[in-house]
């Protein structure tokens, strides 16, 4: 099956707007993933949580990029896999993210550690001190109900003795 020079031109201006839609579902993806994990994740927990949502974000992208390419080889070229087509949707890709999409993933970085900043301020300020004076009281009673549990298991063990 021949392919003319016009058919490859659209199917390599198809790809490169491919490459382009990819590139920006691609900075959607490092949103959720910015929003979900903080900068520096607390704890072995926080880390394979970070981790986690970083390998379903991918997998999911990976999956969604695999069948957009398909389809626009099956719907412009009867399913034939051309290279240029490959490559238009490669060099899309790269121009958006190794440009605007570094761009926007940096300011939206900072935007959202600022929020948690301030938050985190606020929190602090407001609702923390009843939660930590409310934390502190709940220790303290623990830390009772233990020494007076150790005093009962010292008497009942001189009763235990004696008797």
């Amino acid at each position: 099956m021949n392919i003319t020079d016009t058919e490859l031109l659209l199917l390599l201006g198809y790809s490169v707007v491919l490459g382009v839609a990819l590139a920006v579902c691609y900075g959607l993806f490092a949103f959720v993933r910015i929003l979900a994990c903080p900068v520096r994740p607390h704890g072995a927990v926080g880390r394979a949580v970070c981790d986690l949502i970083a390998f379903v974000t991918d997998v999911t992208y990976a999956l969604f990029a695999g069948v957009c390419v398909t389809l626009l080889f099956f719907g412009a070229n009867g399913g034939r896999v051309r290279l240029i087509g490959l490559f238009g949707c490669g060099a899309g890709f790269s121009v958006w993210h190794f440009s605007v999409g570094r761009w926007l993933i940096d300011r939206i970085t900072r935007y959202v550690s600022g929020v948690r900043r301030v938050l985190r301020t606020v929190y602090r300020h407001t609702l923390g001190v009843p939660v930590a004076f409310i934390s502190r009281a709940l220790k303290r009673k623990k830390e009772r109900r233990k020494i007076i549990r150790k005093k009962r298991r010292t008497k009942d063990e001189k009763l235990e003795f004696l008797g």
